[in-house]
């Protein structure tokens, strides 16, 4: 057994000599890795300043787009409420001139002056609206006799330029036919008609609703508007009420010059549809002309439904022939007024390119359909004018002069803010009343002197804590020996107790 375990520590030797143990690796200095560190550096300063820039505007953008994605579907979804809104601003745009003649001409007080500018304002649109609904009315029955005539001539036109012999009376009871299946289809969906009926009547509700609450705001705007916004300016900081406010007064001009173009380009729309109606010797031309100049509000829709019921009146009243000339007139009219005459008269009221006025139109009718179209213009030139003030570019320089310009004149901003906090007389004699009820209860002379308490009591810890305000760096203190706010209120508390050991409590009552 020995002997075994002395060959088996031969053995162990021999191996460890020929194969020797791996040495430990020591941790290397702290210089060197403090070296290697500051040669690496922060782990961000590797990636490029490009790439880091980017990154950053990324992430705002995308916080951005959200934001402007969520007001967008509040929008869309509260169109019953903003839209009347929106419109009751163009209307108080269109109507501010109006308002400020009777007003500063006339002397009128502005709550009166603000309901004869509506009510002259309604005057017109609805004379206008009667003067084509009385037109259309008269000549209906005309238009029905006719139109039976216009289908016996498309009939007659379909079998003399048919190239095969086609019997009259069969395209006839062709006709017949297809009128005999209509009269089928509605008796057999009379249901869905009338459920269709209910929704019109549903939606007529509501545009009845939408015009109130659109004139309602209105005549508010006109009175109250000013107001309306030094109450919005009230809750901004005082530093940013200025800037905000002469930048609101630029985008107005703005949107004004904007409804005055808009009107232009409408007027000329109906003029030229309306002459090439009234030279075609097409019936109801001054109607066919005030429903052009109402729709081309609505970009694209307006003109196209405009031109189809014009073109359908040619059709039944003068035929073929005469309907193609009307569809060329209004093609010529609406290509001059959609690719020269729009953009170029709005872009040089609103300070936009044409291009810019296309793809808004265009995105707005995209995202919001035909509201969208109707004030994505309006509100690009808005935000366009008012971001470029704030940015240091004034794009009309004439209203830091104009003394009566919309809004005020330069400089009176804080005196009207100031006067607008005044409080009224009602308010002032309900004061005075409450005071001298509180004057013969006797709590007027308790809560004063609770007031004057309180305020002496805030100037003596006032006066105690100003030693304490450079921290002790007069006394050459180190920054750690600062006391904390509690802790200084702890040292003043003992200082005057140190000071004042032999009080008496009459001492204390007197104090």
């Amino acid at each position: 057994m020995a002997e075994d375990t002395a060959k088996r520590a031969g053995w162990r030797s021999l191996l460890h000599r020929l194969v020797p143990e791996p040495e430990e690796h020591a941790d290397p200095p702290a210089d060197l890795l403090e070296i290697n560190e500051a040669d690496h550096g922060d782990v961000s300063e590797s990636v490029p300043w490009t790439l880091r820039v980017a990154a950053a505007w990324a992430w705002r953008l995308i916080i951005l787009g959200v934001a402007a994605a969520g007001l967008g579907f509040a929008v869309v979804h509260m169109q019953v409420v903003i839209v009347p809104a929106l419109i009751a601003v163009l209307l108080s745009v269109l109507l501010e001139p109006l308002l400020n003649l009777l007003t500063k001409t006339l002397r009128l007080p502005r709550t009166l002056g603000a309901a004869i500018a509506l009510v002259l304002g309604l005057v017109i649109v609805i004379g206008l609206a009667g003067l084509a609904s009385t037109q259309i009315i008269t000549n209906i029955p005309v238009l029905i006799q006719q139109a039976r005539g216009g289908i016996d001539q498309v009939v007659n036109a379909i079998v003399t330029a048919s190239p095969a012999k086609i019997d009259a009376s069969v395209v006839r009871e062709g006709w017949y036919n297809i009128q005999a299946q209509l009269s089928t289809w509605v008796e057999q969906n009379s249901s869905r008609l009338a459920s269709g009926a209910l929704g019109a009547v549903s939606a007529t509700t509501n545009l009845l609703t939408g015009v109130l609450m659109c004139l309602f705001c209105t005549f508010f705007f006109l009175k109250d508007g000013r107001k309306m916004w030094h109450w919005m300016l009230r809750l901004l900081p005082v530093a940013s009420r200025s800037p905000l406010n002469e930048a609101a007064i630029r985008g107005w001009v703005t949107l004004g010059s904007y409804v005055r173009t808009q009107m232009l380009v409408a007027a000329i729309d109906a003029v030229g549809i309306g002459l090439g109606a009234w030279l075609l010797d097409v019936p109801m031309a001054v109607p066919i002309a005030v429903l052009v100049f109402f729709a081309s509000f609505v970009p694209i829709v307006g003109a196209v439904s405009t031109g189809v019921i014009a073109v359908a009146i040619a059709m039944v009243t003068q035929g073929p022939g005469t309907a193609l000339a009307m569809v060329i007139v209004i093609l010529v009219v609406q290509q001059l007024e959609s690719n020269f005459l729009h953009p170029f008269l709005m872009s040089s009221a609103v300070s936009l390119h044409p291009v810019a006025v296309l793809l808004a139109v265009a995105a707005g009718g995209y995202l919001a359909g035909i509201v969208g179209a109707v004030f994505a213009v309006p509100m690009l030139a808005f935000c366009n004018t008012t971001v470029l003030y704030l940015k240091g570019y004034d794009k009309y320089l004439r209203l830091r002069y104009d003394r009566d310009r919309p809004g005020g004149a330069p400089g009176t901003l804080a005196e009207e803010m100031a006067e607008a906090a005044r409080p009224d007389a009602a308010n002032l004699a309900s004061a005075l009343k409450a005071r001298e009820i509180a004057r013969d209860n006797g709590t007027f002379e308790a809560a004063e002197a609770s007031r004057v308490a309180a305020g002496k009591t805030q100037k003596e810890v006032q006066d105690q804590l100003a030693e304490f305000d450079d921290g002790g760096e007069s006394a050459g203190l180190p920054s750690s020996a600062k006391p904390l706010p509690h802790e200084a209120d702890e040292a003043i508390q003992g200082a005057r107790h140190a000071e004042e050991p032999s009080r008496s409590p009459r001492d204390v009552e007197e104090d």
